[in-house]
C-alpha cells in the first residue's frame, strides 16, 4: 500500500496521503501545509504509528509528524532541516529530492523559528487564518 500511496503522490493526485493497518485511512489534495495540518488539527490520533505521504516535507511538516508519533515519512521532495528533527526523533524516512530548504516558504520560516510545535501549530494556524 506505501508503494501505492508514493505513486498517488507522484503522479499529482493527491498531495498528502495516511496509511495505517495497510490501508490507506486519508488521502488529501491541497497546497502547501494545509492538508498535514487539517489532519493533525483533526485526526491527530489517527496520524499514530502511520505512514505519511506527502509531496513536500519541511520542517513545519516534520514538526506535526513527530508530535502526532507518525511511524514512517515519504516526502517527495524533504528539506535538510526536516531531516535533521526526523532523525533527532528516530522517525524513518524516505525522500526523492533533498533540498537544502523551502524557499520563500512562509510556514518553514515560522517553523524554522520554533523548537515547541504546539507554538509552531498557533502561529502558523494565525498564519493561515489572516491570509484567507
Amino acid at each position: 500500500m506505501i508503494s501505492k500511496a508514493k505513486e498517488m503522490i507522484i503522479d499529482g493526485n493527491y498531495s498528502c496521503i495516511v496509511v495505517k493497518d495497510d490501508r490507506i485511512i486519508h488521502s488529501i489534495n491541497g497546497r502547501g501545509i494545509k492538508p498535514l495540518l487539517s489532519l493533525y488539527m483533526n485526526n491527530k490520533d489517527d496520524l499514530k504509528g502511520c505512514f505519511l505521504i506527502d509531496k513536500v516535507i519541511g520542517k513545519a511538516a516534520a514538526m506535526l509528524a513527530i508530535d502526532a508519533k507518525v511511524k514512517y515519512i515519504y516526502g517527495y521532495v524533504m528539506s535538510k532541516n526536516a531531516i535533521i528533527e526526523l532523525k533527532k526523533n528516530d522517525i524513518e524516512f524516505e525522500y526523492e529530492i533533498l533540498i537544502d530548504n523551502i524557499k520563500l516558504c512562509p510556514i518553514e520560516k515560522i517553523a524554522l523559528k520554533h523548537s515547541s510545535t504546539g507554538e509552531m501549530v498557533k502561529e502558523i494556524t494565525d498564519f493561515l487564518n489572516n491570509i484567507l
